[in-house]
């Protein structure tokens, strides 16, 4: 069986929580992993929101996920709260990689992933540099 490398930061530069409703489960049992998934789309926006870009949009560039690797480690029930936490490393001249925990209420690990990430020019439809705004702030959130 092949897993990909996902390699997380020691510590995550966001972080929010996610509680578990029933909709979420699959036969009633536990949540299934296209709800995990679309748990980490819901952190990437809290994130990109909290750093001041909540449309996606950062100088005429909307940012896409281009890849994403997913290790499951645990279920995740009903009722749990889940904790989901983010960081953005390597932000590269082309492309920005989001490694993700999610954790429940215990500390257990339910899963850990990365996504890719690319910027399209909107005006071109083609892929461009990471604006610099993004750049600027992403500095100012994590204070480097």
């Amino acid at each position: 069986m092949y897993l990909p490398d996902i390699s997380l930061p020691e510590k995550m530069a966001f972080s929010t929580n996610i509680h578990i409703y029933i909709n979420d489960l699959v036969g009633g049992l536990h949540v299934g992993n296209h709800t995990l998934v679309s748990y980490l789309n819901e952190a990437q926006m809290r994130f990109l929101t909290a750093l001041s870009f909540p449309t996606l949009i950062v100088d005429n560039a909307i940012t896409f996920n281009n890849e994403i690797a997913v290790q499951y480690q645990r279920e995740a029930r009903y009722g749990d709260v889940l904790t989901v936490q983010a960081h953005i490393d390597p932000l590269e001249d082309r492309q920005y990689r989001i490694a993700y925990r999610i954790q429940n209420q215990h500390g257990k690990t339910v899963l850990t992933a990365q996504m890719g990430m690319v910027f399209v020019d909107q005006a071109t439809g083609r892929r461009c540099d990471v604006p610099g705004a993004f750049r600027d702030a992403w500095s100012q959130f994590t204070g480097t």
